[in-house]
């Protein structure tokens, strides 16, 4: 079940969901891109040649292939080169995989009554449950890349808790705008409940005190006729 589906509460219902940016992926592909350059040149200039004393000594014939890093795997040449050979794309897949998943993790939903998610953060999820009348605000930031393919981070304000960020939304604008607006029509509704109850407060006390000045009449003809 969808996560913000699988969490409502009884009488909520969704208003809208952010939608996570897959435009986010481009920093992570760019800094992937420049981490695998780096080690292409280095491996063809300055590691070029101890890679092929290693594998000459490990019994191969100059070219690095993984049959002969696995006869040498025992030296400690050997682990180095398979440390410098794995490290570089290991440390590729982690980038791109950790930014695919925390997007695909990110969830952030406004009902009719709060605003709650979750987002995936490097120790630990990062889960979000802010009411609407908690709610002290609502604001986007952005960075170069995000303003220019239309992505922010959503940072809320709350007033019983610490203020939350979600990055990575392609739909900020319009949350950020509806948000207000469902912020807006409760804070009417909630103005338009407290003054029924002032309302209805006033028209009991009204009552309580007809009341009591009609059973003070009645005890005033009693006391008369008993004279």
């Amino acid at each position: 079940m969808d996560y913000v589906n699988g969490n409502m509460n009884a009488g909520e219902k969704v208003i809208l969901k952010a939608r996570p940016s897959w435009a986010a992926l481009i920093p992570s592909a760019i800094w992937a891109v420049i981490i695998e350059a780096i080690y292409v040149v280095l491996r063809v200039t300055i590691l070029n040649d101890w890679f092929e004393k290693i594998e000459n000594n490990g019994g191969g014939n100059g070219t690095a292939t993984a049959e002969v890093l696995s006869r040498i795997t025992g030296t400690l040449y050997g682990t180095i080169a398979l440390i410098i050979k794995i490290v570089p794309h290991a440390l590729v897949a982690f980038i791109i995989l950790y930014k695919t998943f925390k997007l695909l993790s990110t969830k952030l939903a406004v009902t009719n009554k709060r605003i709650f998610g979750k987002v995936l953060g490097m120790k630990k999820t990062k889960y979000i449950d802010v009411r609407l009348d908690a709610m002290d605000g609502i604001a986007l930031k952005d960075s170069a890349l995000g303003n220019l393919l239309h992505y922010y981070t959503v940072t809320i304000y709350s007033m019983s808790k610490d203020n939350v960020e979600v990055p990575n939304i392609a739909n900020a604008k319009e949350f950020r705008d509806k948000v207000i607006e469902i912020k807006d029509e409760f804070e009417k509704e909630a103005r338009r409940i407290q003054a029924d109850e002032i309302a209805e407060a006033m028209e009991r006390r009204k009552a309580a005190q007809k009341d009591v000045f009609e059973d003070f009449q009645t005890d005033n003809r009693l006391n008369e006729l008993n004279k």
